[in-house]
């Protein structure tokens, strides 16, 4: 039996709304009025993440992920480490979509991320190690874009995880895709 037999019901017309939003992102077409809205959210939330993470703040970087994510514990850990350890700045370069799914967790979006890491401390040059090469937050490039996941909770975009490793991207290669000029 469907879930929603009462197509008239806000349920229904959310659900509708989703969906819509879901193929919008599924296409590689230009978004509608209700995706940019969403993609808007999404991009709100990650430059929160951003924000917070530069103030070394990690209850805010943890206000923006998911209830659950991956390895949780680990993470926290992590982040608290790399706080104590590594003076860095992070800045938003770009968000792009790729694709939104209607999933049994709820709406799911992945986007690809283009971020800007400058490392405080000058002269201080940070070792490379397992954790920079698997972590968005200490790349070992200054521009570097990855995949990441999040989920609609309660309305709102969360972070879920970064899906795979990040790579570099260079100013050029995100000139070609923009159509940008020199």
């Amino acid at each position: 039996m469907p879930r929603f037999r009462n197509f008239s019901s806000p349920a229904a017309l959310l659900m509708g709304l989703m969906l819509a939003f879901a193929c919008s992102f599924s296409f590689g077409g230009e978004l509608n009025a209700r995706g940019r809205k969403e993609l808007q959210a999404i991009e709100q939330v990650i430059q929160q993440n951003f924000e917070a993470s530069n103030r070394e703040d990690e209850r805010g970087v943890m206000e923006t992920m998911t209830p659950v994510i991956p390895q949780q514990e680990r993470f926290i850990d992590e982040l608290r480490q790399f706080f104590k350890d590594v003076d860095c700045y992070t800045r938003l370069v770009s968000v792009e979509p790729v694709s939104a799914e209607m999933t049994d967790q709820g709406l799911r979006a992945v986007v690809r991320v283009v971020q800007e890491t400058t490392v405080g401390g000058e002269g201080k040059e940070q070792p490379y190690s397992e954790f920079r090469e698997r972590s968005t937050m200490l790349p070992p490039w200054p521009l570097c874009e990855y995949e990441m996941v999040l989920y609609k909770v309660r309305n709102k975009w969360l972070i879920y995880e970064c899906n795979g490793q990040p790579r570099e991207v260079t100013r050029e290669e995100l000139a070609a895709r923009t159509g940008a000029k020199d």
